[in-house]
């Protein structure tokens, strides 16, 4: 997984210099017939939140699904920043809805 992801950044910044500093990736099993999901959430730096109690966005998420169990990913063009109310733009203007389906 971790050679993926370092491909998933030369793909993205090429050899180019770029603030990006780490990464990180996690897994996730469910189980077929049990609750399904991660519920809503907006991916963030997770150390930071913890450190600074400030949220800060990824540049490049990726969602990988190696089976085709589970609940679809939605993803919105918005940010959050600090606060309920801080959210860029207030209100989506696009969305992208990916079901579950095998190396999607």
């Amino acid at each position: 997984l971790e050679a993926c992801v370092q491909r998933l950044h030369l793909l993205v910044f090429g050899d180019e210099p770029t603030p990006v500093v780490g990464g990180e990736w996690w897994l996730r099993a469910e189980e077929a017939s049990g609750r399904q999901g991660l519920g809503f959430h907006f991916d963030k730096d997770e150390s930071r939140m913890v450190r600074r109690q400030t949220i800060r966005n990824p540049e490049v998420s990726t969602v990988t699904y190696l089976t085709s169990v589970g609940a679809p990913t939605l993803v919105l063009n918005q940010t959050i920043g600090d606060g309920a109310d801080a959210m860029h733009p207030r209100l989506a203007s696009a969305a992208l809805l990916a079901h579950p389906r095998q190396n999607r």
